[in-house]
C-alpha cells in the first residue's frame, strides 16, 4: 500500500490517475480503507485533487470516487477524513463545482469543449454526491478539548 500512496506524490498526472484508480478499487473493501487510511492516503488524495483537479477532470473524478469509498460506512466525515482535510475538501469541491471554472481550466483550446463535457457528465455528478455526503456527516462544531 505504501507504494501506491507514494505514487500520489508524483508530479505526473497520469501516474496519479492510475494510482487513484487502483486505490478506488482497494477502498471498496473495509480492510483496504483501514490499511490505506493508516498510510495517509486521504491527505494525499486531497492534495492530488487540489493540485490537478481543474486541469484534469478525469483525475479529479477518480479521486472523488476513492474519497467516496473511504466514507462508505461513516457517520462523521471528520472521523475518516480528518477535520482539516474535510474543510479543505469542502472548499475544493465547492470551487470545482462552480461552472465558471470550466472556462479557465483548460490551457489547450482544442480540448476545451471536451473538458467542459467531461466536467458536466462525469465529474460534476460524482463531486455533488461526495459533497452532499460530507455535508450530511460534517459537524461544524469545534471539538471539545481533551480533559486533563
Amino acid at each position: 500500500y505504501k507504494f501506491l500512496v507514494t505514487l500520489l506524490d508524483s508530479r505526473h498526472q497520469n501516474v496519479c490517475y492510475f494510482a487513484c484508480g487502483v486505490l478506488t478499487n482497494l477502498t471498496s473493501e473495509r480492510i483496504g480503507r483501514i490499511l490505506l487510511k493508516e498510510e495517509g492516503t486521504i491527505t494525499r488524495l486531497v492534495e492530488c485533487l487540489r493540485d490537478f483537479g481543474p486541469s484534469d477532470w478525469q483525475l479529479a473524478t477518480v479521486v472523488c470516487k476513492a474519497l467516496w469509498n473511504f466514507n462508505e460506512d461513516v457517520n462523521e466525515a471528520e472521523t475518516v477524513i480528518g477535520n482539516e482535510e474535510t474543510n479543505t475538501l469542502l472548499d475544493l469541491l465547492a470551487s470545482f463545482l462552480d461552472e465558471q471554472i470550466t472556462e479557465h481550466c483548460c490551457w489547450n483550446v482544442d480540448l476545451l469543449e471536451y473538458q467542459r463535457t467531461y466536467w458536466e457528465v462525469e465529474f460534476k455528478p460524482v463531486a455533488i454526491k461526495l459533497l452532499d455526503k460530507i455535508h450530511h456527516h460534517h459537524s461544524y462544531l469545534e471539538p471539545l478539548p481533551e480533559p486533563f
